[in-house]
């Protein structure tokens, strides 16, 4: 059976992790209004879109089923609003914290589905760890 880790679906907000204790991020972000779409896509277009591309193909494999997954499954809103809040970007998750996930797949891996087609096929497995491992494996 595949496994899925929402921990590898926040590393698309890698590169967002420790802004907020960055003074100059910070006012750079300010007056970001985290439930403008376009405005936080325009972030993300900067910020994760060029990170993600530069992932090994193994890497990224395994992050876009982790979002394909949980992305197409019912998930509480504490799970993506933790995984977010959690790198500590500079700026607020938006009120429906799913919504930054959905934004930055249609930045990251445009004109494509994040609608995951057997998620039955597939093990959730929440161990932080494992997201080290992918990456230095």
């Amino acid at each position: 059976m595949k496994t899925v880790n929402p921990h590898l679906m926040g590393c698309i907000f890698n590169p967002f992790a420790g802004l907020a204790d960055d003074d100059d991020a910070v006012e750079k972000y300010r007056d970001l209004n985290p439930n403008d779409q376009n405005a936080v896509r325009e972030v993300i277009r900067e910020l994760s879109v060029p990170y993600v591309q530069n992932l090994r193909e193994r890497v990224k494999i395994r992050v876009k089923l982790s979002c394909q997954y949980f992305l197409s499954t019912e998930q509480p809103d504490r799970l993506f609003r933790g995984l977010f809040e959690g790198s500590l970007p500079p700026f607020d998750a938006p009120d429906d914290a799913r919504s930054i996930f959905i934004w930055a797949w249609n930045e990251c891996f445009p004109g494509e589905s994040y609608v995951l087609a057997n998620p039955e096929d597939y093990t959730e497995v929440f161990d932080v760890d494992e997201t080290w491992r992918v990456f230095i494996e």
